[in-house]
């Protein structure tokens, strides 16, 4: 497991960045040097120092010592080492994963000069099997002799204008690093520019990487890549494909500020994975590089021609006319009587969905970019980079300002004063006094914590009173007291969906990205531990308490909360906790430092536990075993709102009955789980939930995890069967189809649910674990572990009724599929696009027989009916099929009331399989028709 040490969060470094203070409050700055004499070694670049440091895993202590071998072989400044200064390089463990060796590393830097340094980096010189997970970008400056070329760092100062590294300043950075027993020893070289920023591009991001390409050449990705550079004189950006037998790097062009090219693997390079970079460089100066990991697989790209071959396409008149290929594999505008925007309510449509809904296939590059895009913003876990995400797919991005806190002499105090100003009102002279009397003796840590907390609602607040302008006050109160209708039994549900056309969700988000970036600032700063606080303190402001608790076992109940930070024990939230209460408290915050914590709401249909009603809501539980028990609206909800809950560590436990644990609804919802064994208890619209313009995402990072959407106790049947619960989780998209005359339509949303890595449990009923109804995007990832699935109906990449679903299960594992009923494991229905992919391993899809009938499945294991599109796809393994139904394995259908036929693909790649010996088409080695134009392949 993971621990996390109190002993290692260096107050008095984070107070030096603070300035002159008053006595008890923090360290005075030390002094500054006179300008020293800069030698400038290579490309305007200033070598700062080098060393070795030593983490002992024992006691988690590092001992530092200069490098003595990269001292010898470059021009070393001797400003920053001793004796010339003591303090100006401090690195410590903030915490460490034992079981992966994954240490959280703090490295403090001080310029104890007159003069600013530019664009200042730690790089590292990594010897194997060491690894940095988390670097800005590579260099080949300062290589040591004898190492690798091209070597990570990471920037300092990049919150700052011109990342400028003024004299006097301190900053940090956190390094992410495997370690491994013995390996223990990192070497670390900083460097700035002097006297103006550096002349090579400063920062490569690489917005779409190559997901994967085919070892037979006829599969193409695009590549997108934004590079910044200060002199605007960018002269080469190219991707070196040397790894994959390339001769050349192929060079990317710009268009409108973005790096593209077309991959295509073309130089014979065979299944695996394959190490390439990114490389740019401007007129004068260096390459910098980032790596990018491209996969080749044998997917199908050499077999899918093939198998589409058997397939065709038709006419307006039902005649079959042309073979079926990647190119006219898509559906005309003729054939989508819906296709056209909502109505009568607005176009609630999110704006990827005509797209790959028109082109089947297209559904899997952009699933597999957006899952990449949330991994790596996952890990570690940055909640404001998940909220631009979010609003992208929503198609509501909005302009954001940067938000950075520096500590005050009284924080919480001036951090009050100023949220005062920002909501219209004042803070008296001696109410300001008094609340700086009262915290001061609060451990400073808390202090910076809950001053940055409040600035940000500061910055927030203008941004969430705009998102309501377009409403009167009637409206306001109407959406706030409804916003839950229909899928809470609300009879107001058509008054609200006339009414959400207006919302500005952008703005809304606007207002979500400041407290999460504070989030986000405090927790790379280690603001995750606070020492034994002498008791609790709270404070009524005109939108909500401020309260921080005591060490203690504390019973919270209170509501109308701003913000509440409890630092220890094992605490109990009859609350709210973290949502907002009324439309007078627009940002609840709750953040619970330490202790084995549970949260209970079970009394009423209030938000709670991170919900975002008309507001922004966020709770964050740093460390503990914790319980959080809620009915509705709750754990990562969002309803014209934001609502997110980050659990940080522990063996957790979550129940809710519906909409909850990731679930957006009119609004994004989101709950995070970085490690432990967990279990996710639900029945109804929750685990990554979608409704009408609305965003949910669940993601479980590492353990061994339980999802359960319960389909035991029937409380809530539905009409494909009354004998099990109607699930509508785990990675579902949903929307409204209430009628067609007259009509009253709104498009779904987006749900994901993203376990990352652990042997899991998925169980649900009808319509779960990657599924969609009325244009909705519903996606289940699971990147690791020996898994099992188990559902009814509508379930592992089942859809209907102009769905789009995903599910995707990497790793070389044993997995375990059920599907009792129809419409599963790449199963679509009724202009439904439906993916099923697994990676590999000896995987069993033997399904249930319904019960009492004796009947297996259909329409699954890429099984295409009513107009509908389903692909299913195994890498690898020996494995085992156990339906005999014929309309499974690569089976499509004609509907002649359409003149219109759909498409089933079945998949088989590698490995000794077993078919059932009474099913018509599959057979080891060869390939298949099924049905009117269907296709299969082993």
């Amino acid at each position: 497991m993971r621990f996390w040490s109190p002993i290692l969060l260096l107050l008095s470094i984070l107070a030096v960045s603070m300035g002159c203070s008053k006595s008890g409050s923090g360290p005075a700055e030390p002094p500054v040097q006179p300008a020293p004499v800069f030698v400038q070694t290579t490309e305007g670049h200033v070598l700062w120092g080098a060393w070795e440091f030593t983490v002992n895993p024992d006691t988690l202590e590092i001992s530092v010592e200069p490098d003595r071998a990269v001292q010898d072989h470059f021009d070393v400044t001797s400003f920053v080492l001793p004796p010339g200064c003591m303090d100006c390089v401090k690195i410590s463990v903030l915490g460490v994963d034992p079981v992966t060796n994954t240490f959280n590393i703090k490295i403090l830097l001080r310029n104890p000069t007159s003069l600013a340094g530019y664009d200042v980096r730690g790089t590292v010189h990594l010897k194997s099997p060491q690894q940095y997970l988390n670097p800005d970008n590579y260099t080949e400056l300062f290589d040591k002799p004898g190492d690798l070329t091209r070597n990570p760092f990471g920037a300092f100062a990049k919150e700052m204008p011109g990342r400028a590294f003024a004299g006097g300043e301190t900053h940090s950075s956190i390094y992410r690093m495997v370690l491994p027993p013995g390996s223990m020893t990192v070497s670390f070289v900083v460097d700035a520019s002097f006297p103006v920023n550096c002349v090579e591009p400063y920062e490569i991001d690489i917005l779409k990487g190559i997901d994967f390409l085919d070892n037979f050449g006829s599969y193409t990705e695009t590549i997108e890549v934004i590079v910044n550079d200060w002199q605007n004189d960018i002269a080469s950006v190219q991707l070196d494909l040397a790894s994959l037998g390339a001769g050349a790097p192929v060079d990317l062009s710009v268009q409108s500020g973005i790096y593209k090219a077309e991959i295509t693997n073309t130089y014979g390079a065979g299944p695996g994975f394959y190490d390439c970079w990114v490389q740019a460089r401007s007129a004068s100066g260096t390459f910098i590089y980032q790596p990018i990991e491209i996969e080749v697989k044998g997917f199908g790209s050499d077999r899918l021609p093939e198998i589409l071959g058997l397939m065709h396409n038709w006419d307006s008149s039902g005649n079959p006319n042309q073979t079926l290929s990647k190119s006219n594999m898509k559906y005309e505008g003729t054939d989508l009587m819906f296709i056209v925007d909502d109505q009568p309510y607005g176009n609630s449509r999110l704006p990827y969905y005509n797209t790959i809904h028109r082109e089947p296939l297209s559904t899997v590059p952009y699933s597999l970019n957006l899952l990449n895009t949330l991994e790596k913003n996952l890990d570690p876990p940055s909640m404001y980079n998940v909220l631009v995400i979010g609003s992208q797919q929503m198609g509501e991005t909005f302009d954001s300002v940067a938000f950075g806190y520096n500590p005050t002499p009284d924080p919480i105090a001036d951090a009050m004063e100023a949220l005062y100003s920002a909501i219209g009102q004042s803070l008296s002279s001696g109410d300001k006094s008094a609340i700086a009397s009262q915290t001061a003796g609060h451990p400073w840590a808390l202090q910076v914590l809950t001053a940055a907390m409040l600035w940000s609602v500061a910055d927030g607040y203008q941004y969430r009173q705009q998102a309501l302008s377009g409403y009167s006050s009637d409206q306001v109160n109407m959406l706030f007291d409804n916003g839950k209708a229909l899928l809470c039994g609300e009879e107001t549900f058509i008054y609200t969906v006339e009414q959400s056309a207006a919302f500005d969700y952008s703005n809304m988000y606007r207002a979500a990205g400041p407290v999460l970036q504070a989030l986000d600032q405090m927790r790379d700063v280690g603001l995750y531990y606070v020492p034994t606080t002498s008791g609790s303190w709270e404070w009524d402001t005109p939108i909500g308490k401020v309260m921080l608790g005591s060490s203690g076992d504390d019973d919270h109940w209170e509501d109308e909360i701003l913000l509440l930070i409890d630092p220890g024990g094992n605490d109990s939230y009859d609350c709210p906790a973290g949502a907002n209460a009324s439309l007078d408290n627009p940002f609840s915050i709750c953040i619970d430092l330490m202790g084995n914590d549970v949260y209970e709401n079970m009394g009423n249909n209030i938000f709670s536990q991170g919900a975002g009603r008309m507001g922004v809501g966020v709770l964050w539980d740093v460390n503990g075993n914790d319980v959080y028990e809620a009915n509705r609206l709750c754990q990562g909800f969002g309803s014209f709102g934001a609502g997110f809950l980050l659990d940080s560590g522990g063996d957790d436990r979550y129940y809710n009955d519906r909409l909850g644990q990731g679930s957006g609804y009119y609004g994004m919802g989101v709950m995070v789980d970085e490690w432990g064994n967990d279990e996710y208890h639900c029945y109804l619209y929750s685990q990554g939930f979608g409704y009408i313009k609305g965003w949910g995402l669940a993601y479980d990072h590492e353990g061994n995890d339980i999802w359960e959407a319960n389909d035991t106790n029937i409380i809530y049947p539905g009409p494909q069967t009354d004998e099990h619960n109607t699930s509508m989780s785990q990675g579902c998209g949903y929307g409204m189809r209430l009628g067609d005359s007259p009509p009253q339509w709104m498009s779904g949303g987006q749900g994901i649910l993203f376990d990352h890595a652990g042997n899991d449990k998925y169980v649900c009923g009808v319509f779960g674990q990657a599924t969609a109804y009325w244009f909705g995007t519903g996606i289940l990832a699971d990147y690791g572990g020996v898994d099992e699935m188990q559902g009814i109906w509508y379930v592992q990449s089942g859809a209907a009724h102009y769905g789009t679903t995903f599910l995707i299960n990497k790793g070389v594992e044993d997995d375990t599929y059920r599907v009792s009923h129809n419409v599963g494991m790449g199963g679509g229905h009724d202009f439904s696009n439906s993916f099923f992919l697994e990676e590999g391993g000896d995987d069993n899809y033997t399904n249930i027989p319904a019960v009492g009938s004796g009947t297996w499945p259909g329409i699954s294991l890429g099984g295409g009916n009513d107009c509908g599109t389903g692909v299913f796809v195994d890498y690898a393994g020996n494995d085992a099929y156990g339906n005999n139904r014929t309309n499974t394995m690569g089976h499509g259908n004609y509907f002649d009331g359409r003149n219109r036929g759909s498409w089933g693909v079945f998949i088989n790649i590698g490995g000794s399989d077993t078919y059932p010996p009474d099913k018509p088409g599959p057979l080891q080695n060869g390939t298949w028709s099924l049905g009117d134009i269907g296709g299969g392949g082993d």
